[in-house]
C-alpha cells in the first residue's frame, strides 16, 4: 500500500545499469570541466554542467560548483557545524564568528 513500504525502490542504483551516458561528460573529479563558458551578445557568462545555473565570474561558478561535488564535510572552527562547501564555511563564519582585527 502507501504506507511506505516501496521505499526500498527509491534506492536502487540507476548509476550501475548500461545507461552511464545520461551525464555526458561529467568528470566530478575535475571542476572546471562542469561548466560551459557561453557568449550571448557578446556577453560572457559561465553555465553549470550539472544544473542549470549561470554565473557571470568563473570564481562564481566554480564555487556554485562545488556544491555538486562528493566532498567532504567542511567544519566550522568556531562551532563545528558542517558545510558541503568551502563557500558556505566561509560566509558562515564571516557572518556568526568575524574576528574584530
Amino acid at each position: 500500500g502507501m504506507d511506505g513500504s516501496y521505499e526500498g525502490s527509491m534506492l536502487d542504483n540507476s548509476g550501475m545499469g548500461g545507461n552511464d551516458g545520461n551525464k555526458a561528460d561529467v568528470d566530478f573529479g575535475n571542476p572546471e570541466s562542469l561548466y560551459t563558458e557561453v557568449t550571448d551578445n557578446f556577453e560572457k557568462f559561465f553555465q553549470c554542467n550539472v544544473c542549470t545555473k549561470i554565473a557571470k565570474r568563473k570564481d562564481n561558478i566554480v564555487a556554485h560548483i562545488e556544491s555538486h561535488l562528493p566532498s567532504e564535510p567542511k567544519s566550522c572552527n568556531f562551532c563545528g557545524k558542517l558545510f558541503k562547501t568551502k563557500n558556505s564555511l566561509t560566509s558562515h563564519v564571516s557572518r556568526w564568528h568575524r574576528q574584530n582585527k
